[in-house]
């Protein structure tokens, strides 16, 4: 070839378009280092497995559905409500999925499908925009992203979603580039509007990387990054001029969330970060052997290990051991899964709780703790083994909030207070929504007071949701052959202890409310023992010693511990007056471990500090102890399940 015609070459070389020679540099740089590329085949199946491992032990992604409950229905104007709106489809998508998080199994695979899709697709894009071995880098992505599963009560799992959409779209447009600048612009603008439509603003995180991906070397496309960062800020401005709009900010924003910004920032910069490293890389300006690289494992091996390190670390040290216990007594409570509910008792922290300033969550988490002590037969032994704070009510009040609406309305239900069980219902769902338990208590209700074509509707409404449907067209079914419950095992035993009597004000003491229970039938097991804790935690000894001469009415046949210690206390007490107890008897162990108790007390009457200690060793669990300091420690041990048995197993089974 003469020298013309060379020089002709090279510059027809030279005037080829950017694409192409990008594609030419790569197929210069042959495989990915190691030569071997049949190991990139098994990255997501190892994403897969990491993220199944990290949700299965201590994320509890089953909790992101307790904790919101979000409403779906099958129905066009509850989809359409979505589909009118940017990030809409997404968030359709996210509410659908949400309903199989009511099962752990469920939300398991799709929390690890959700989090190994964003690393096997980061894994694709980040080596597209570098050639060597990436797998570190793409895992250091998934950490704030593990680190957000433990926010129960954030929109978890769309933003987890949103990344994840954001990562798969440049993999795609990464994997297949165009050549022509004017259909990379016209892709580009589809592109950009397609993920604005889904995903909201979850554009401003892909046109951020794919500025990164085009401006890298050896030839940038400038034309193509800007056609990215004018579609980021034309297209949420155009969709804030149509009729119906949101706010300009909302428009930018939509789906994305700042709070705590710290923990956005981590989520939507990770992979900004990694993406810039690599860029940085590519230039030139970050060399392998930079003073910052050396003190890096050299083995990519190392490097993976203390990659996968930080992401254990982020989920072990954002999980909160108190607020996960607080959900899942919530979450089994709502299943009436008592011993469940009992297991969460060790992992409750009641440090730096003052009397009359207790958080409401807790006082919900205690209705539905004692719930389960009387359900499993142990209110009455154990009450005082639960910690026992000062001022921590047996039935809340008005004053202590609303958040504990759907556990009062189940527990008023159960003693026969159905009209209040009704009127706290109806707050529930004002409140919390259309929560399924809240729709199957009123459907109960309006059954047991003999209106079944309201029952109808609430069960109609659940009939539309995926999760309840089946459940739903049951109990429809029933209802047609039954209307009103005559051969319903539970609605006969409600109407057993159903109360009679209305009064004016939906907002009556704990006392007179037990008492009317009780009254309209003396059998009913709940009420008493109910009313004899409200007793024994208020430090009324006669009245309880009193209502302890019932006891035959609800087949008592011996006095339970807590009962035996107020008697003994009360006989201590009025040594001249002492009360009497037909055809009940005090045991002799309890009657030892009061005169040990008695000792203690006399021997140390005159330093409270050591006094108590010497009766934490073994009476923190008792009447006497709560008698004295108005407060127990409890003995926690006494809920923990039996080793090698998770109560989640059951669920999950």
């Amino acid at each position: 070839m003469g020298h013309k015609a060379r020089r002709h070459h090279h510059h027809a070389r030279d005037r080829s378009p950017p694409s192409d020679r990008a594609l030419v540099e790569v197929a210069k740089a042959g495989p990915l280092p190691g030569g071997n590329r049949r190991w990139l085949e098994v990255i997501p199946i190892l994403l897969f497995a990491i993220a199944v491992v990290l949700t299965l032990v201590w994320l509890d992604p089953e909790l992101q559905y307790q904790a919101r409950a979000p409403v779906f229905y099958f129905e066009r104007s509850f989809l359409r409500d979505f589909l009118s709106r940017p990030g809409g489809p997404l968030e359709w998508l996210a509410t659908f999925l949400l309903q199989w998080y009511s099962w752990p199994w469920p939300a398991v695979l799709i929390t690890a499908a959700v989090i190994g899709l964003s690393g096997a697709t980061a894994f694709g894009f980040l080596t597209a925009l570098r050639r060597e071995k990436t797998l570190h880098l793409s895992l250091a992505t998934l950490v704030p992203l593990v680190a957000l599963q433990s926010r129960y009560y954030d929109p978890v799992l769309e933003l987890s979603l949103g990344v994840a959409l954001v990562w798969l779209v440049l993999a795609a447009y990464a994997r297949w580039p165009l050549k022509r600048t004017g259909g990379q612009i016209l892709v580009v603008c589809g592109l950009a509007a397609l993920v604005y439509y889904l995903a909201g603003g979850f554009l401003l995180l892909l046109a951020a990387l794919s500025v990164i991906f085009e401006l890298r070397p050896p030839q940038p496309r400038w034309t193509v990054a800007l056609a990215w960062l004018a579609g980021a800020v034309a297209i949420p401005w155009i969709a804030h001029q149509l009729p119906g709009a949101s706010g300009l900010r909302a428009a930018y924003l939509q789906s994305l969330w700042l709070r705590p910004f710290p923990m956005a920032a981590a989520l939507y910069g990770a992979g900004v970060i990694v993406a810039l490293l690599l860029w940085l890389r590519s230039w030139g300006h970050l060399r392998p052997g930079a003073r910052w690289a050396s003190r890096l494992p050299a083995s990519s091996g190392l490097r993976l290990g203390l990659v996968i390190s930080l992401i254990l670390v982020a989920a072990w040290t954002t999980r909160n051991p108190h607020r996960q216990a607080l959900l899942l007594v919530d979450y089994h409570a709502r299943r009436q899964d008592w011993p469940a509910v009992l297991a969460q008792v060790p992992k409750l922290d009641l440090t730096g709780i003052r009397a009359n300033q207790i958080p409401a969550a807790l006082i919900t988490a205690y209705l539905d703790i004692r719930r389960a002590l009387y359900h499993t037969g142990r209110l009455s032994d154990e009450l005082f083994a639960l910690p026992c704070p000062s001022g921590l009510p047996l039935l809340p009040t008005t004053g202590q909030g609303f958040y504990w609406c759907i556990p009062a309305s189940e527990l008023l239900l159960e003693l026969g207070h159905v009209n209040y069980a009704e009127h706290w219902a109806h707050e529930a769902l004002e409140i919390k929504g259309e929560r399924p338990e809240i729709l199957k208590t009123l459907a109960t209700i309006n059954q047991l007071l003999d209106r079944p074509k309201a029952a109808r509707v609430f069960l109609s409404r659940l009939a539309r949701n995926p999760r309840q449907a089946s459940w739903a067209r049951r109990r429809l079914a029933q209802l047609e052959a039954d209307p009103s419950g005559e051969h319903d095992p539970r609605v006969r035993q409600l109407r057993s202890v159903m109360v009679k009597r209305d009064h004016p004000s939906a907002y009556l003491d704990a006392e007179t409310l037990l008492r009317e229970a009780l009254a309209a039938n003396p059998h009913n097991r709940m009420a008493y023992e109910y009313l004899m804790a409200h007793h024994l935690l208020n430090l009324q000894l006669d009245p309880a010693i009193r209502l302890m001469s019932r006891s035959a009415d609800v087949g008592l046949v011996s006095l339970p511990r807590h009962y035996e210690e107020a008697w003994l206390l009360l006989e201590h007490l009025q040594p001249t007056n002492s009360p009497a107890l037909p055809n009940l008897a005090i045991s002799q162990a309890a009657r030892e471990r009061f005169q040990a108790f008695e000792e203690r007390s006399s021997r140390l009457r005159n330093d409270r500090s050591q006094l108590r200690a010497a009766l934490e060793t073994d009476q923190a669990d008792t009447f006497w102890f709560y008698y004295l300091f108005g407060e127990t420690p409890g003995r926690k041990g006494r809920f923990a399940p039996a080793a090698g048995h998770d109560p989640k197993d059951d669920a999950r089974r």
